[in-house]
């Protein structure tokens, strides 16, 4: 059987296999076609966005950036030394409160720094000392000094009891004088002497007689 020349060929010589085609004709196709793809999507959405209705566009709006406000960072700052206390002083040393000195009682007979015992008539109010005491037969007679330093006279008469005080009593001579009205009584080393308009009433010799 005679076999056909070309086809004895074509097996001993076969055709070198074609090279495959480079792929950098693809790329830029597929990037167009992408391109293309996001156009169209584009334009989809913003046909959706006109036609869409007033409320449903709002939801769709994007809402605004807010920076998140600044965090607050705190930093311990050591306290600055306080300065040392200043030594103490030392306590002051204690003074004994001192008594104040007893007045001076009169030496009459029957007195105290007041007056005469007994007889609130010839003794001074409480508290006032007495400046003067004198003692006759017929009276008991005293000059008190009161808190205001002024003083005051008065006197017991024995007979019938009866009390006399006058103010206003003030330093005369040896002694001291009390001044009522015309009246004026005098007590002195000598006794107690009462006059009116200068005239002695009456005049009682001292038994005793003291004075500071």
């Amino acid at each position: 059987m005679n076999e056909d020349p070309m086809l004895l060929d074509a097996a001993v010589h076969p055709d070198p296999p074609h090279p495959p085609a480079p792929r950098h004709h693809k790329a830029p196709m597929l990037i167009a076609a992408f391109a293309v793809g996001l156009l169209a999507a584009a334009g989809i959405v913003a046909a959706a966005m006109i036609w869409m209705p007033a409320p449903e566009r709002a939801t769709v709006a994007v809402s605004p950036v807010v920076a998140a406000p600044p965090s607050t960072v705190y930093i311990t700052v050591p306290a600055a030394p306080l300065p040392p206390a200043p030594p103490a002083e030392p306590p002051a040393p204690a003074v004994d409160a001192q008594p104040a000195p007893a007045l001076a009682a009169p030496t009459v007979d029957g007195t105290d720094a007041q007056g005469f015992l007994g007889s609130a008539a010839a003794s001074c109010r409480s508290g006032h000392p007495a400046v003067a005491v004198v003692r006759t037969e017929k009276s008991r007679a005293v000059i008190c000094e009161a808190d205001d330093g002024g003083r005051y006279y008065r006197a017991l008469r024995l007979r019938d009891g009866a009390p006399l005080e006058v103010g206003g009593a003030a330093a005369a001579g040896d002694g001291f004088v009390a001044r009522t009205g015309s009246y004026a009584y005098f007590v002195s080393p000598n006794g107690l002497t009462v006059s009116r308009w200068g005239n002695a009433l009456s005049q009682e010799p001292a038994i005793e007689y003291w004075s500071r």
